[in-house]
């Protein structure tokens, strides 16, 4: 939370008269930044039988992984599985989000103030895809799915008073 430098007792237009306070007064912003480098995407229950698990041509949504069928069979029943159960290189996608905030308070009396507020959450709307299909049976095996996985951008407004 940081209060903005303007109105009584700040460093720019401390000496505005009873209505320039009245807008200057009181203003704080807020955001907070994240960053994640994904989870380790669950490593299919198989057997492997190619070189690597890194996607030929590089990474994209249709081939998160190497998920060429042909690269996969089926442990036989009852056996146990002896490979591991995530990946160590291959992550979940992942981008920086950003939410901000933007306050007003107005000093009504010594004890009581009404306080304005608008919040945004996902600023930028960026989509995050969920994980990767991890089925080798699954026709959608090692593609992203179509839908995203966390929230749009939200915005809202509220209002209180403080006693």
């Amino acid at each position: 939370m940081w209060d903005l430098p303007i109105g009584w007792g700040r460093r720019w237009f401390n000496g505005s008269g009873r209505l320039g306070g009245a807008f200057l007064n009181g203003w704080a912003i807020d955001w907070i930044a994240t960053y994640s480098s994904g989870y380790p995407v669950n490593e299919p229950d198989a057997i492997f039988t190619c070189a690597t698990y890194q996607a030929p041509g590089g990474q994209t949504p249709e081939h998160w992984f190497n998920n060429d069928p042909n690269c996969y069979q089926a442990r036989p029943q009852y056996s146990l599985r002896n490979n591991p159960d995530r990946f160590s290189t291959i992550r979940n996608p992942a981008a920086p989000l950003l939410n901000a905030s933007i306050e007003k308070t107005f000093w009504l009396t010594e004890k009581y103030a009404l306080q304005f507020r608008g919040e945004s959450f996902n600023v930028t709307n960026t989509p995050i895809l969920g994980a990767p299909a991890t089925d080798f049976k699954n026709p959608r095996f090692g593609q992203l799915p179509l839908a995203q996985d966390n929230f749009p951008r939200y915005i809202q407004i509220a209002a209180k008073i403080i006693f």
